[in-house]
C-alpha cells in the first residue's frame, strides 16, 4: 500500500484486529493518523481515510497506545513538545477523528505501551537518563494549570502530585530542594 502524498515517515503504529484496522502516525508537520483496513489472507491493506492534526504540539507524531474497546488511540509527538492526542478510531470506513490532547511534558518519547485493565499509558523517553511517563487515559478528573515564569530564573527538576483526601480543594506549591524542605510559592485553593 502507498499512501497518499503527505502521508511520510511513518513513525508509530496501532492495530485493532479484531475490528480489522490498523493506524499509522506520520513523522510530519502537521501530525497525521492515517486508517488503513487490513483484509483477511494475501489481500493487500486498503487506505481508508486520514486525520490531519492541526494544533501546535501535535506534530512529528511517535509511538503511539490503542483501546480498541473504548474506541480510542493515542498518539504521542515526537517533537520536544510532549503531547499525546487521543483520536477516535472511527466506525467501519469513517476516518478517525481527534478528541483532544494533553501536555505531558517529558519528551521525545521512543516507545509506548498500554495497561488496558488499570487505564494507564506508559511512554518510554529518549533521553539520558532514561525515563517513563505514566498517563491516566481515564480522563476521570483533570488538572488544570497555567503556566508562570520564575523571576528568579529557578530551575524545576522534579514535580510531584500529592493528594490528603479523594475530594476537596488543590494547591499548587513549589519548595527548595533543601532538607528539611522550604515552601517558596503557593497558589489559592
Amino acid at each position: 500500500l502507498t499512501l497518499n502524498d503527505g502521508e511520510r515517515s511513518i513513525s508509530g503504529g496501532v492495530i485493532d484486529p479484531s475490528a480489522g484496522y490498523a493506524y499509522f502516525g506520520t513523522f510530519t508537520s502537521p501530525g497525521q493518523v492515517v486508517k488503513v483496513g487490513l483484509p483477511s489472507g494475501a489481500n493487500p491493506p486498503v487506505r481508508i481515510g486520514a486525520l490531519s492534526l492541526i494544533y501546535l504540539g501535535e506534530e512529528y507524531l511517535g509511538p503511539g497506545v490503542i483501546d480498541p474497546l473504548a474506541g480510542f488511540a493515542y498518539f504521542s509527538s515526537g517533537s520536544n513538545s510532549g503531547q499525546l492526542t487521543k483520536v477516535a478510531l472511527g466506525n467501519g470506513v469513517d476516518p478517525p477523528t481527534r478528541i483532544r490532547h494533553s501536555s505531558i511534558g517529558e519528551s521525545p518519547f521512543a516507545c509506548a505501551t498500554i495497561d488496558l485493565s488499570e487505564g494507564y499509558a506508559y511512554l518510554g523517553v529518549n533521553g539520558s537518563p532514561g525515563r517513563v511517563a505514566k498517563v491516566d487515559l481515564s480522563l476521570k478528573g483533570s488538572l488544570h494549570a497555567t503556566a508562570m515564569t520564575m523571576p528568579e530564573g529557578g530551575v524545576i527538576s522534579e514535580v510531584r502530585i500529592y493528594s490528603h483526601r479523594q475530594l476537596g480543594h488543590l494547591r499548587a506549591a513549589i519548595y527548595d530542594d533543601q532538607t528539611p524542605r522550604n515552601l517558596l510559592w503557593q497558589s489559592n485553593s
